[in-house]
């Protein structure tokens, strides 16, 4: 029997340590006497005595080089392929080849992460119901003795539905589908304009983000500042972070950094104990100095690295996907609302205009800029400050009404001249409510 995975410490840190686990459950019980002739080795299991013929070994392929897993044939030959959704189509070529006798077996074991490839395949067109030779197996975490009630609970707050992407791959045991292939949809964008997130009494302790990307000067990015009000520090729950985009002061092709220091300290002048979150790399560096330089706190964003939280690191490939994944779950949630409707047109364009996919691991994530842009898809800078809000570890203080105050009421009076779409659908703000 072959075991094999994308990578050979995966099968040691596993498989192998289950195979451990098994051999010491029967050294313990009644079949001990059995468990004498079991040798377990770093990457290989045989039976003493038949070392070449009756045994267990591990085995994987360099990338670009599936070959290396050619030569293995014989009777009762079984292969055993673990996260074979991240296994390339070309050693399931070789691994499939290798089984030309009639007792021959092979088993392929994963997470649905990936809609597509040889694994997507067997559950679909070479699976037994579609005609084809693969029986294909579901566990469904929802139907399992082994999973609370109270687990399965908390996944449907933490994912928001059933068919969240994630939810179905983590817990129902089923594909993605990816038909969309936007994480917002032009509905959700609809609703992101009508309602609000913030209760006047229940989230009266709400505070203020100054929320910048800077473009590079050139080209289609834009510089971008927006602020919103914001409440609670969690991801879900009761405490989900829960936000209103109510002003957009800048948005234009320029990277002067002394005008967007100009309207910063006019925000921060307007809105009280407000927190700057800025992106400083790239062409935000500059400004993220010179902000340093004249005693202006803020806090910098870096989304392209690993997410803090090791919950996070098994569900996001970087902080961009977390914050952008947890922003389409607040406003499908009804927790994330557009107070304002400058740019509209723009804002809507670019918020279901952000392409997702998922890593072999299971992970959400966002195409980048350069991807998108040879997709043709201009670059999100009203939404990536939109999506910073929802970044982990953003932290906002309570707000000192004053200033302020007087500005929200005046926002609020612009608001209410203006025409609002009316909609025949009041979802979200129903499970906002249920969350509150």
């Amino acid at each position: 029997m072959m075991f094999s995975a994308p990578q050979i410490q995966q099968l040691r840190k596993l498989v192998w340590k289950e195979i451990e686990i098994c051999l010491s459950l029967m050294r313990n019980g009644r079949l001990a006497w059995l468990a004498d002739y079991i040798t377990v080795l770093a990457e290989s299991v045989y039976i003493k005595g038949h070392q070449k013929t009756w045994h267990v070994y591990a085995k994987t392929a360099p990338k670009g080089n599936p070959q290396a897993l050619a030569g293995n044939h014989g009777d009762y030959l079984m292969i055993w392929v673990d996260e074979a959704a991240a296994v390339d189509d070309g050693v399931f070529d070789v691994l499939t080849g290798a089984l030309t006798h009639p007792d021959n077996r092979m088993c392929l074991t994963s997470q649905p992460a990936r809609p597509a490839g040889f694994f997507f395949d067997t559950h679909h067109k070479l699976s037994m119901k579609a005609g084809g030779v693969w029986n294909a197996l579901i566990f469904n975490s929802e139907d399992s003795p082994l999973v609370s009630e109270s687990k399965i609970r908390e996944s449907l707050l933490q994912y928001g539905s059933r068919d969240d992407p994630q939810y179905m791959v983590r817990i129902r045991g089923e594909f993605p589908d990816l038909a969309g292939e936007f994480l917002v949809t032009q509905k959700m964008a609809d609703k992101v304009y009508q309602g609000a997130a913030l209760h006047k009494v229940k989230h009266a302790n709400y505070g203020y983000f100054i929320l910048v990307d800077v473009g590079g000067g050139v080209g289609r990015d834009d510089s971008t500042i927006t602020i919103a009000k914001v409440w609670g520090n969690a991801q879900w729950g009761p405490s989900a972070r829960r936000a209103e985009l109510t002003r957009i002061p800048l948005c234009k092709n320029n990277d002067n950094i002394h005008e967007l220091t100009a309207v910063i300290n006019d925000c921060l002048t307007e809105y009280s104990n407000a927190t700057i979150l800025l992106d400083a790399n790239g062409a935000g560096t500059g400004l993220a100095q010179h902000l340093k330089s004249i005693g202006v706190y803020f806090k910098p964003i870096h989304w392209g690295g690993a997410c803090f939280s090791n919950k996070n690191k098994k569900e996001y490939v970087n902080k961009r996907a977390q914050a952008y994944v947890c922003m389409s779950r607040a406003i499908q949630q009804g927790r994330f609302k557009i107070k304002t409707y400058y740019l509209q047109g723009k804002v809507k364009e670019q918020l279901t205009r952000i392409p997702y996919t998922f890593d072999d691991q299971a992970r959400f994530k966002i195409l980048s800029k350069e991807d998108m842009k040879r997709k043709g898809i201009t670059s999100p800078d009203i939404a990536d400050t939109f999506a910073f809000i929802f970044l982990e570890g953003t932290n906002y203080t309570p707000a000192q009404d004053g200033e302020s105050a007087n500005h929200e009421a005046m926002n609020d009076e612009i608001n209410a001249m203006q025409v609002i779409p009316s909609s025949p659908m009041e979802e979200a703000d129903q499970v906002a409510d249920l969350f509150a």
